[in-house]
């Protein structure tokens, strides 16, 4: 979530400062070419991924959101699959992402708290660091177990937020745990300099970002672009 960079303090987030970096990588899959500079204004972003709870606050409140009356045109049929009731979350899984959860409905629970989804330039500025590497950690991929919940030691489950180390602006489980939804529609990147692009002007995918517990490192790294229809409902798959 980004919170339009006003200056007071938000609790659990971070404010990143205005930078310029080259975007993409090529050494990556061909989504992620060309390498583009990119400029991007301050914004605020969350610590962490939302977690069950978080969403849980929201729906109590707004009724939209709930399991039993969220539009299904905003969904595929398994919004919310591990919840039992409207205001029941899987047992356990209070301080775990909230997973899922379609583009649509991270979407409206961003907007319903003043906020906004990321845009994916926006994600990648804040994943890297000023780091050009695959990963925004020192060390890179042999130390990610330090960093993320992945294939290797994940044991294949989704695991409370910021038990790992966060990266350098003080942001967790980017690389891992969840693919997190970012604002853009899926496109081919432009072959120039652009300033705080938000994607193509329509489309039929939205993108994700970060890879999961499922994942092995490959789909981790800061560069890597994945899409899915915004309806998407998946047990990977949730939102910051």
């Amino acid at each position: 979530i980004e919170d339009g960079g006003k200056k007071t303090e938000h609790p659990g987030m971070v404010l990143i400062k205005p930078g310029s970096f080259k975007m993409g990588s090529d050494k990556g899959l061909p989504s992620e070419r060309p390498v583009h500079q990119v400029e991007v204004n301050e914004f605020w972003i969350d610590k962490c991924e939302v977690t069950n709870y978080q969403f849980l606050h929201v729906v109590a409140k707004y009724t939209f959101l709930r399991k039993s009356t969220f539009p299904s045109k905003y969904h595929d049929g398994d919004y919310l699959l591990t919840w039992t009731d409207d205001l029941k979350p899987e047992i356990g899984s209070y301080l775990k992402p909230v997973v899922y959860i379609s583009w649509y409905a991270a979407r409206h629970f961003c907007n319903y708290l003043g906020k906004r989804l990321l845009s994916e330039a926006e994600w990648e500025l804040a994943t890297r660091a000023g780091n050009e590497n695959a990963y925004s950690i020192d060390g890179g991929v042999d130390y990610l177990s330090e960093y993320a919940w992945f294939q290797k030691n994940s044991g294949g489950k989704i695991h409370i937020t910021a038990q790992k180390l966060g990266n350098p602006n003080g942001l967790f489980d980017l690389h891992g745990n969840v693919w997190e939804w970012v604002y853009d529609w899926f496109g081919v990147y432009p072959n120039l300099k652009s300033s705080n692009p938000q994607g193509p002007e329509i489309g039929k995918y939205r993108i994700l970002r970060g890879g999961s517990f499922l994942d092995s490192a490959k789909y981790l790294r800061s560069t890597m672009r994945r899409d899915s229809l915004p309806t998407s409902t998946l047990p990977n798959v949730g939102f910051r």
